[in-house]
């Protein structure tokens, strides 16, 4: 038993303006994948599950003569193999501690990277069971951040398969819950609005009935 996300751009050399023309740039195309993947951002505006879901790890526990936090997955760096074999990402789980149960998170495209920007509060959590093809699988949403909102990356697994992988969701946003801003430079402004849990259920299971989007593979502990 047993942070994700954050890159930053710099930008210089702001005198070049004055040689720009005044034509408007063409409105961007809405790009809501990754390679040939569905892969949008979800994004709710409060975390959708909370403490008293009880499919949500990690999770405190309590006996005669111990107490602290406990998980059903492994603490760590994951790394994220896209399907077409676009470059993976890295992610690490570290928990946070003993009185109050979550796991923080990083990622990075490097595994080196790991660690540098500042954590997210972050949940495993079983969120519901589904058939495809008449074979049993268990989904689970990653419950990333909690202010303001929540990100989430959707995966499954079958009963009884290697708990150190999960298979990783396409996330093909419905129509009506795209959020595209207007122009802001070469920016991107799209995600997609899910504001409730039953609502990321249905798109769990539609989304598992597709071809994956790649793996989430447990690599081992922290690099030094």
């Amino acid at each position: 038993m047993s942070g994700i996300i954050a890159k930053s751009i710099g930008f210089a050399g702001l005198s070049v303006l004055a040689n720009c023309t005044s034509v408007p740039p063409e409105p961007p195309v809405l790009d809501m994948g990754h390679g040939d993947i569905d892969y949008v951002m979800i994004h709710s505006d409060l975390p959708l599950f909370s403490s008293g879901d009880e499919g949500m790890w990690p999770r405190p526990f309590a006996d005669d003569d111990s107490f602290g936090c406990v998980s059903s997955v492994s603490s760590g760096d994951w790394r994220l193999d896209f399907a077409g074999g676009e470059e993976s990402e890295w992610i690490r789980l570290e928990n946070y501690g003993a009185f109050h149960c979550w796991m923080n998170s990083w990622s990075a495209d490097q595994r080196d990277e790991l660690g540098r920007a500042d954590a997210l509060p972050t949940f495993f959590i079983h969120a519901a069971d589904a058939k495809i093809d008449g074979k049993a699988i268990a989904l689970w949403a990653v419950q990333i951040g909690a202010l303001p909102g929540s990100e989430y990356m959707l995966l499954s697994r079958s009963r009884g398969s290697d708990p150190e992988k999960f298979t990783v969701l396409q996330k093909a946003c419905p129509e009506d819950a795209i959020r595209n801003g207007e122009i802001l430079s070469i920016l991107r402004t799209e995600y997609c609005a899910i504001n409730s849990k039953q609502d990321l259920i249905e798109l769990m299971k539609e989304m598992a009935a597709q071809s994956p989007a790649g793996q989430l593979i447990y690599v081992g502990d922290y690099k030094d």
